[in-house]
This record gives C-alpha cells, sequence and structure tokens, in this order.
C-alpha cells in the first residue's frame, strides 16, 4: 500500500469534507486524512485510480501531488 497526497481544489466546505469522508470509507480506506484549509488529502491506497474515479464522479476533480 502506497501513501499519497491529492489536492482537491472544488472542496469548499465542511459538506464536501462529509461527502469525500464517506466516499474514502465506502471504497474501504481506513487511513486518510483531510485538511479543508489546504483542500488536500493524504491517504493510503492500492488503487488510487479508482479512488480519483470515485472523486471525479462525486464532482471533486483531484490530482495526485506526491506519492
Amino acid at each position: 500500500m502506497k501513501t499519497y497526497q491529492l489536492s482537491v481544489p472544488d472542496m469548499h466546505c465542511m459538506h464536501c469534507v462529509k461527502t469525500i469522508t464517506k466516499l474514502l470509507e465506502t471504497a474501504h480506506v481506513k487511513d486518510f486524512t483531510i485538511s479543508l484549509e489546504n483542500k488536500q488529502i493524504i491517504l493510503s491506497t492500492d488503487k488510487i485510480e479508482k479512488i480519483i474515479q470515485s472523486l471525479s464522479e462525486a464532482g471533486y476533480e483531484s490530482t495526485i501531488e506526491t506519492q
């Protein structure tokens, strides 16, 4: 499992954080941190492409900042 830092510029409020949290939990990601202030997610997963696709489908474009 790798750790990734994602930039999520469309994350603006606590509702966004709750939506993304639910999405990550549904994808069985257990180790993640969401920073609304920095508009970032740090997570550990083997399925980063699936996570990015799920975020996109929910309206949150994201890019990998570091891996």
